[in-house]
Order: structure tokens, then sequence, then C-alpha cells
């Protein structure tokens, strides 16, 4: 493969790659549903080996799970599993957003609060996607701001496990919206105000609550039949993360 072949062959493999990932967070390819190599190709307009490229990434991620005789699904975590996930996330995005917060510039303050204001016309909107988009800037905002990339990076892991089914449960928990917006404020005056010890509190504070909430909606999905079997990461699978 030559270098032009190879360059193009990256290009294409981070573009199903990009857009396998949106369609597993936005639900289009729900937890637990098989990933079909040929038909995901002819969907994409592409050859069945950037997608093969792009499963493989996918799964280094835990968004895809590869199971025996080359079947690969979508992941699907217990409650208990995205319980555990959260005391990781608590514990690092707290550490992040102190150490953001020591190093926080007048332009970070600045994008910070044009981000709540759109976040408050979302809000006001009931326009979910662009909430949910807005509360990850919101946050990598002040992360980016530590500069400390290895700690990013296993954020951004553990962040895309759990918003996969988030996005879901945005739609049946009211006044959530209203609440995680508030939340944002107290976060943003605590930056301005130059404490990070407290924006590392109500930082962590603030993850508690929205894992209350998509623990509380995955316990509901459940109750009603809505719930699937966890695939690839349950206790009859090995071990846990």
């Amino acid at each position: 493969m030559g270098a032009k072949e190879l360059s193009d062959y990256r290009t294409m493999k981070d573009i199903v790659v990009s857009k396998l990932r949106e369609m597993i967070m936005d639900g289009t390819l729900a937890p637990g549903a098989p990933l079909k190599q040929r038909e995901l190709a002819e969907q994409l307009g592409v050859s069945t080996q950037p997608v093969r490229a792009g499963i493989s990434l996918l799964a280094t991620e835990a968004l895809v799970v590869m199971r025996p005789h080359r079947t690969v699904l979508v992941a699907n975590f217990s409650i208990d599993e995205i319980r555990d996930i959260y005391i990781v996330r608590v514990a690092l995005e707290g550490m992040a957003a102190k150490l953001g917060a020591e190093k926080l510039t007048r332009e970070d303050l600045e994008t910070l609060h044009e981000i709540v204001s759109q976040n408050e016309r979302a809000v006001e909107l009931g326009d979910r996607d662009a909430v949910l988009q807005l509360n990850r800037e919101f946050h990598s905002t002040i992360y980016l701001a530590a500069e400390c990339a290895a700690l990013y990076t296993l954020l951004e892991t553990k962040w895309r496990v759990t918003e996969m089914h988030r996005r879901r449960s945005y739609t049946v928990m009211p006044g959530y919206m209203e609440r995680a917006l508030e939340g944002h404020k107290r976060i943003l005056q605590a930056c301005v105000g130059h404490h990070p010890e407290l924006v590392r509190r109500l930082t962590e504070e603030h993850l508690e609550h929205t894992r209350d909430v998509l623990l509380a909606w995955l316990q509901l999905s459940a109750t009603v039949g809505q719930g699937q079997e966890s695939v690839g990461v349950g206790k009859s699978d090995g071990p846990r993360r």
C-alpha cells in the first residue's frame, strides 16, 4: 500500500469510526445490537476493510464487544457496571476539574460563560441533543485547561460508555436538564472566584446527581421490561471492567 493509499485508508477509517461511534451514542445502534460488517459497509458506502478496522478501535473504547465466531455486538452495560464506572468518573473528573480550575485563562472563562448562555437557550427550547453537546463542551473546557492529556483520554473513554445511555434518559426524567444547568452555573461561579477545591466538590456532586438520575432510569427501564441483558461485560462473561 503506497503512501497516498495509506493516507486515504486512514482518513476513511477515521470517518467510519466517527460515524459508527455517533450511531452508537445516539441509539441508532442500540445496546446489544449485532454489528454486521457487510451491511454497515453498504450503509456507509465504503468497503468492509475500514468498517472492520473501525469496529476494532471501538472495541478498545469499550463501545463494542467481540464475541466468538466473529460476532460483534454493541456493548450493553448492567446497572452495577454503570455504577462502578461512575465511581471512577467522579474521582477522575473531580481531579481534572480542580487541576483545570487552577489554570483557567480569561479566554476559558469567557468560553464557559458563552456555553452556559447557549445551554440556557437549549433548555428553554427543550433541545436535548444541544444540551448534551454543551454539557460536554462545558466540562471539557475545564478539564482541558489542566493540560494533562493522559487524564483527559481516560475521561473520554468513561464518558462515552455512560453517555450512550444518558441520551435516552433525558427524554423521560423531567427537570433534569434544568437542574444540570444550575449545576453548571454554580461550577462557573466557583471558577470565576478562583476556588479550585470548590470546583472539584461541585463537579463531583454534579456527577453524583447525574449518576442517580441515570441509574433510576435504567432501573425503571428494567422494571417495565425495556432493559436488556448485559453483553460482554456482565458477570457471566468473565472479569468486570
